[in-house]
């Protein structure tokens, strides 16, 4: 699982819209659009992205694809 597909599964899984999640860190709701497109950029800030804005820590955002991996 790429790290676009991350922020938007969490995201979603949070129960976020796209301009939710951008109030919450404080970006253009733009900005998120691109970081979930494939091929689109990653956030400069992506510890804050998951930290702040999907209430994760880096572990348990990178968890999901370890536990897919191991299935």
């Amino acid at each position: 699982m790429t790290i676009s597909e991350r922020i938007a599964y969490f995201r979603r899984k949070a129960g976020l819209s796209q301009r939710e999640l951008a109030n919450l860190i404080g970006v253009d709701p733009s900005a998120v659009g691109h970081w979930e497109r494939v091929g689109g950029s990653n956030p400069r800030d992506l510890e804050r992205v998951v930290k702040v804005g999907l209430g994760l820590s880096m572990p348990e955002f990178y968890s999901l694809r370890r536990r897919r991996e191991a299935a």
